[in-house]
């Protein structure tokens, strides 16, 4: 059974550390459809840390996993990653600092 590390480095290995940025050629929007798929997921991984509920094992996890995508896209071209960089930073050091998009709600029978 996948832990909580193999899960996040999962979800990151496909959005911020994937290497098709070729294949956004070939799909229409495929820049944005990826940056927008990228700061989800980032935005997601954030709004965990703010659950109460989060055993710190798993809090530890997460923010590791986050330290090391920061240390990652920091010297990795691209503004974008740049900025997710210090976004992870600044939230890490202070979740004040760093505005997070509400998770949109599920709406009552939506399938699972």
């Amino acid at each position: 059974m996948p832990g909580v590390e193999d899960v996040v480095d999962a979800l990151l290995a496909t959005t911020w550390l994937s290497d098709e940025e070729d294949g956004d050629a070939q799909v229409p929007g495929g820049e944005g459809v990826r940056h927008t798929a990228d700061w989800t997921v980032l935005n997601h991984l954030l709004t965990v840390l703010e659950s109460p509920g989060l055993h710190a094992p798993v809090r530890a996890t997460l923010r590791n996993a986050l330290r090391r995508l920061a240390d990652t896209l920091r010297v990795q071209a691209g503004a974008q990653r740049r900025e997710a960089a210090r976004s992870i930073g600044a939230y890490l050091a202070d979740p004040r600092t760093e505005r997070l998009d509400p998770v949109p709600r599920v709406p009552p029978g939506a399938p699972n």
